[in-house]
């Protein structure tokens, strides 16, 4: 029964996914070769009363059977060509533009993990990095500005567009300067509160060597108590009038979902030093960036850290031994920060690429973690949790137990919580279905004594 309803699930989402433009082709097909024959025996003995010439029509009413249903046919077919080849070219379309965020993401993530991992990075060519990383990747964009403002003074520390001396000569009040964690300002209402704030004669100036802007985003971020940073991306009023150009709604979506993680990464690094890096509230800030990226795992890591905790305490690990396994439960997902949100939230069946994309989360988890010499084991929990007990996982495809044991266990406690919350592609299972899930595969996904242990727990 089961293998049944996986057969009728496989064929409608093959179905849904392009066959169906085959099915209705043999469908068409059908109706018209049904209709040919049933009613060309009809139609000719109406024209023809001699049963003679009827005969001899039959050879002839044979061929042409053949000829227009042929051609019928390639119409048909045809037709569906063009359509295949149109979903191909923009899968083609789709694939590049996918390979091109994975490589941005990879760039971003660079920037974040070196600045978290790496003493000496200088704050300002961190912002200067990140500027034109964003820039880079805003095309409605042809102004921006990165700043910090303290309680003394507005500094400039790069300029895309404007003139970087002249804004840094206007000595800005820091009690006017207006921050936002996020800000949208359109028809030039920006401008006009830029000339308000200067005044007349600082306004004169600034408006000789900068150009007029008709659209603004504003991202915040506050480095530390009595610093904040911040970066404006801009659309001049002269882009506008010749271009109509304005930021679309997927350009503002990024760049709030970069404000959050970026937001995440200076907390991080102000509050605490590289051996405290996992302290709670602070893998919190970026379990809570991760769930936001993904909106369909909020509260999972917490679920899937309690469960393991939970599994490790019924195999005798220590009181050190949990809590390093609940550290490495909590953060097991964190390289998905660089997938693509359309992917995790996809609702449908991953393609190939979609899905190695997904499968990388477990080497940037890694490497992210490694960075540190204090990270490294938990590092290597984060790289396995994926392998299977009968070698058949990723990215190694360990075996038994080769596999670490804290990875063993936190599959089992992702899987099961998986499959029993909602996802983009199907409603969350029973937990009763899940149980049984879980233990049809011991031996074959899972390690047998995890199982046990989660049985001895759950049922």
């Amino acid at each position: 029964m089961r293998k049944s309803i996986r057969f009728l699930n496989e064929f409608l989402s093959v179905y849904r996914s392009g066959f169906k433009n085959n099915t209705m082709t043999v469908a068409l097909y059908f109706i018209f070769s049904s209709i040919w024959i049933f009613s060309s025996d009809n139609l000719l003995s109406l024209i023809f009363k001699d049963p003679k010439i009827i005969s001899s029509f039959q050879t002839i009413k044979g061929m042409a059977f053949v000829l227009f249903s042929s051609l019928f046919l390639m119409i048909l077919l045809y037709n569906n060509f063009s359509k295949s080849l149109t979903i191909q070219k923009k899968m083609e379309v789709k694939l590049l533009e996918d390979r091109e965020n994975i490589h941005s993401k990879a760039e971003l993530y660079d920037l974040m993990s070196g600045y978290l991992l790496e003493g000496n990075t200088d704050v300002h060519d961190l912002l200067v990095n990140i500027f034109h990383f964003i820039i880079s990747k805003v095309p409605e964009s042809d102004y921006g500005s990165v700043y910090m403002v303290s309680k003394d003074k507005v500094e400039f520390i790069d300029v895309m567009g404007y003139d970087l001396s002249t804004l840094n000569s206007l000595d800005m009040d820091p009690k006017q300067f207006e921050m936002f964690t996020f800000g949208l300002r359109k028809n030039e209402i920006a401008e006009k509160k830029l000339e308000m704030k200067l005044g007349p004669e600082k306004y004169k100036v600034y408006s000789k060597h900068n150009p007029p802007i008709h659209e603004s985003i504003y991202i915040g971020l506050t480095a530390m108590d009595d610093l904040k940073v911040g970066l404006s991306i801009d659309i001049s009023k002269k882009t506008y009038e010749n271009k109509k150009t304005t930021f679309t709604k997927q350009t503002i979506q990024e760049l709030k979902d970069l404000q959050l993680l970026l937001t995440a990464m200076f907390r991080m690094k102000a509050n605490v030093g590289i051996k405290n890096i996992l302290q709670k509230d602070i893998v919190n800030s970026f379990i809570a960036a991760l769930e936001y990226h993904d909106e369909y795992t909020k509260g999972h890591s917490d679920s899937v850290a309690n469960i393991s905790i939970a599994l490790g305490k019924k195999l005798g690990l220590s009181v050190d031994e949990l809590q390093e396994l609940n550290w490495a439960a909590l953060i097991h997902d964190i390289g998905k920060i660089t997938v693509q949100k359309s992917v995790l939230n996809k609702n449908g069946k991953l393609t190939e690429d979609e899905y190695d994309q997904v499968k990388r989360h477990v080497l940037i988890g890694e490497d992210f973690l490694s960075k540190s010499d204090s990270l490294v084991e938990i590092s290597k929990f984060v790289r396995h949790h994926h392998e299977r007990w009968d070698g058949d996982g990723y990215p190694d495809g360990l075996r038994g137990k080769d596999i670490p044991l804290y990875s063993r266990i936190i599959c089992v406690a992702d899987t099961f919580h998986a499959m029993t919350s909602d996802r983009p592609y199907r409603k969350a299972l029973s937990n009763r279905i899940a149980i049984e899930e879980i233990i049809s595969n011991r031996e074959k996904q899972f390690c047998p004594d995890v199982v046990d242990c989660f049985i001895e727990l759950f049922c």
